[in-house]
């Protein structure tokens, strides 16, 4: 059995177990947090008591139509993905989940997920890294050739603008390809390191978000660093929200600043065990990165699904 709701904020149709009435889920389509309500034949919300403002009308979602699938809190099926009336999807295999993060906990998590794929999770940023390589120094020998041939200081400059540009655009392809490589790992599903170079269908979305947070990042800075810091961690989620559920670059960030709304400083604690990993990486001779890097994705991923209530790892299983 399980219990149908809608959202009280953007109205969408939700799924949980009947073991969850009563406790608190939130809603992976606006972050919104309520109370599951007891009445599972209830096609909507009109008591659960909504514990975030609203979001804006353009968070609003329609109501599906007859025979469409409701969007299921722990999974992915959104209510657009048609299945025949007959057919009832089956209840979540997982229970309501808490939203406070532990780094402690979220490591030993990512750690579990890795050492199942520990090979493929290590190819995976070395590829990356290659890649990027690869393609910055093309670029440089390019314009370098381009420049040197014109001769000029203001071609030379402008190439250089050009080179910086180009160079940033593979960064963030390639960065954007290595999450839902690891999205797809820390889900539990097949993945496969084509993935790594699957970025450019929201690249736009992501270079956006991405120019905004930074831009928030650099004007808290000039406070006293500490409103700088608050930004980053408000906006940090705006990346997974992009690739997973396809936001806006505006709705990405105004969703992350709910997500992490509560758990701030717990994302603080999890940057800093982070950056202890980054750092004992280093120190093992520059190898010990190769463990580190996917770790630190990895960690990174599993905290974003926390936030977003979706199960992970072999909770999910393989697909």
């Amino acid at each position: 059995m399980s219990i149908e709701f809608r959202c009280p904020s953007c109205d969408k149709l939700l799924r949980v177990a009947d073991a969850a009435a009563g406790k608190q889920a939130r809603c992976p389509a606006c972050a919104c947090q309520t109370l599951v309500p007891d009445d599972s034949t209830s096609p909507r919300i009109s008591s659960a008591r909504s514990l975030s403002k609203p979001l804006p009308s353009q968070f609003e979602a329609p109501r599906p139509e007859s025979g469409t699938r409701p969007f299921d809190l722990f999974g992915h099926a959104g209510a657009e993905d048609r299945v025949p009336p007959s057919q009832s999807p089956p209840p979540p295999a997982a229970a309501v989940r808490g939203i406070t993060l532990d780094a402690g906990r979220i490591f030993h998590q990512a750690w579990a997920i890795m050492r199942r794929q520990m090979l493929l999770c290590i190819l995976g940023p070395i590829i990356a890294w290659f890649a990027g390589s690869i393609g910055v120094a093309m670029i440089e020998t390019f314009f370098t050739i381009a420049a040197k041939a014109v001769g000029t200081r203001e071609v030379y400059m402008l190439c250089q603008m050009i080179v910086s540009l180009l160079s940033f655009a593979i960064y963030i392809l390639l960065e954007t390809g290595l999450t839902i490589f690891f999205l797809r790992i820390a889900r539990g599903q097949e993945a496969d390191l084509g993935d790594i170079f699957r970025g450019v269908r929201c690249f736009g979305h992501i270079c956006g978000s991405n120019i905004l947070t930074q831009l928030g990042v650099s004007i808290g800075m000039l406070f006293f660093l500490v409103p700088g810091v608050i930004v980053a961690l408000m906006l940090s989620q705006h990346k997974f929200l992009v690739i997973d559920r396809k936001l806006g670059i505006l709705d990405s960030l105004t969703v992350s600043s709910r997500l992490t709304y509560g758990n701030k400083l717990n994302l603080l604690v999890l940057w800093a065990a982070a950056s202890l990993i980054y750092l004992a990486g280093a120190l093992a001779c520059f190898v010990g990165l190769l463990v580190a890097l996917p770790l630190v994705h990895l960690m990174m991923t599993v905290a974003y699904l926390t936030l977003s209530g979706q199960p992970f790892g072999e909770s999910r299983g393989k697909t």
